[in-house]
């Protein structure tokens, strides 16, 4: 018996994902990154620090936020 497989959604490109990112802590600093420092990079090496501070100190759209920069 053939079972049909669910079409996985794309995963975003790295590009893609540091931009959200970036987004992501422009929008947020204040509430979740205020004590990074100002001259903060986001990198692929950086990019569990964004999603940390999200998940723990934002609201609704920034845990989800961090849903989709874990994809």
């Amino acid at each position: 018996m053939k079972m049909a497989s669910a079409a996985l959604p794309e995963r975003p490109s790295t590009p893609d994902v540091l931009a959200l990112a970036r987004e992501a802590l422009a929008t947020y600093r204040t509430r979740c990154f205020w004590s990074l420092d100002p001259a903060f990079v986001v990198t692929v090496e950086t990019l569990p620090i964004i999603i940390d501070g999200l998940q723990r100190h934002g609201d609704r759209r920034a845990f989800q936020l961090a849903a989709q920069l874990c994809r």
